[in-house]
């Protein structure tokens, strides 16, 4: 051993393709190639250790991800599992949970994992109680029961004023008219329903592409731009809940355009009453009639 130190502020790779080790060298030593080519050396055995900038151990904090030992994969499943680690150029650190599988139209995958954050010298033990709780799973539409997505229009508007807004759960809407029955979860023969703006172009339907243009290209859709309209101006979406396609739901919504969507369902299905007015005082004497 020739004995040799040299100080890094991170790895990213230690063994690329088996021949590269991408670092990063302290930027406060100014290190150039040169000098680490000299020092580094075919046949070279390495000793890596953690750098004492005189902290105490038990004084630092630590970041822990627990996303499990990919033990529960099911058919759905193309492939083991990977996590990517590593830093990045710019101001982040990068991390990468990739799973592997098929799924079809109308499938959700789940995931569940854990952060812990607290002491370096805690948080390893910490994090492995949580291990045999992570989760993943693909579930079919109507797996999940959801909560039911009721959308109202309301009742004394006019056909050239639409206004409509959705409300979870089973409350009655004193002020609309309802217009279809949805849920918050997906479910068999259900699509989302998406309440789409464009400056003050109103659309609600099933399409999230019904602004979009075409790239002119590569036909590709373009959901950031609003057809015909200044590029200053961008689409808004609220998804309202998925909604079925198959009853009279959608003979419904397909017709509807040009409107005003309330997202406070409250204020829209209960207004408030008019103000009540006060009569002013009179200043004249009050009369008593005789006996």
């Amino acid at each position: 051993s020739r004995g040799d130190i040299f100080l890094a502020s991170g790895v990213l790779h230690w063994s690329w393709n088996s021949n590269s080790w991408y670092l990063w060298p302290m930027d406060s030593l100014n290190y150039t190639v040169d000098y680490l080519n000299t020092i580094l050396r075919a046949g070279d055995s390495l000793t890596v250790q953690w750098a004492d900038f005189g902290l105490p151990v038990e004084d630092n904090l630590a970041l822990s991800f627990v996303h499990g030992i990919d033990s529960d994969r099911g058919s759905w499943s193309t492939g083991k599992g990977r996590i990517r680690r590593g830093l990045a150029a710019r101001d982040f650190t990068v991390y990468t949970r990739n799973a592997f599988m098929k799924l079809v139209p109308g499938q959700s995958y789940q995931n569940t994992q854990y952060v812990v954050s607290g002491r370096l010298v805690d948080v390893e033990q910490r994090a492995k109680q949580y291990v045999s709780q992570t989760f993943q799973n693909v579930v079919d539409a109507g797996d999940i029961a959801g909560r039911v997505i009721t959308l109202w229009r309301q009742d004394n508007a006019s056909d050239s004023d639409n206004i409509y807004t959705a409300v979870v759960g089973n409350s009655t809407c004193t002020n609309g008219v309802l217009i279809c029955t949805g849920s918050t979860t997906p479910q068999q023969q259900h699509l989302p329903l998406y309440a789409i703006e464009c400056g003050n172009i109103s659309y609600i339907g099933f399409n999230a592409y019904f602004f979009s243009p075409l790239d002119s290209v590569d036909h590709t859709k373009q959901p950031w731009i609003c057809d015909g309209m200044d590029v200053s101006i961008r689409p808004s979406w609220t998804m309202l809940g998925f909604f079925p396609t198959v009853n009279e739901c959608t003979a419904v919504i397909d017709e509807i355009s040009e409107y005003a969507y309330y997202s406070d369902s409250e204020l829209f299905c209960n207004p408030p009453t008019a103000q009540p007015t006060t009569v002013n005082p009179t200043t004249a004497s009050p009369t008593t009639a005789s006996p």
